[in-house]
């Protein structure tokens, strides 16, 4: 994950262009506007990548 892959998916899902990044690792993690967004790898081929990501927002979701 490079910052600017993530900032043209950022871009692609209508997220503010101005957004702060505040980690880059395995995952990019910004915030912009009252929201932090993570931005993880392409799980395409990786299912167990894709079902982390589920648990996660199920998480995010409860909390």
């Amino acid at each position: 994950m490079d910052e600017m892959r993530a900032r043209e998916v950022l871009s692609a899902a209508g997220f503010p262009g101005a957004a702060e990044l505040l980690a880059l690792g395995e995952n990019a993690v910004f915030a912009a506007d009252g929201l932090v967004v993570k931005v993880g790898r392409d799980a395409t081929g990786h299912p167990e990548l894709a079902a982390r990501a589920e648990r996660e927002v199920a998480v995010a979701e409860w909390l």
